[in-house]
């Protein structure tokens, strides 16, 4: 199996997991490959909201934007975890 059918699983479960760990861990794997991965590190926020972590959220969320600004759903998604 090529790298790239492996990690074809882990976009998927990163982008669309339901279960907010399972999401975590799979974004997880994708910074790992590239860490200025702004589509990761926004998808990793929005499951660290759901578990509560709002700190964790709001610093995936500035990472994100940090390497794609002109990412709207991460000012969006950051903002919500300061509620």
């Amino acid at each position: 199996l090529s790298w790239d059918y492996c990690l074809a699983g882990v976009v998927e479960d990163c982008g669309e997991g339901k279960d907010p760990k399972i999401r975590i861990s799979a974004c997880t794997k994708l910074i790992k490959n590239n860490k200025k991965n702004a589509s990761a590190y926004i998808n990793r926020a929005i499951g660290y909201y759901a578990i509560g972590n709002y700190k964790a959220a709001i610093s995936d969320g500035t990472l994100a934007i940090k390497y794609n600004p002109r990412l709207t759903s991460a000012y969006i998604n950051r903002g919500a975890a300061y509620r």
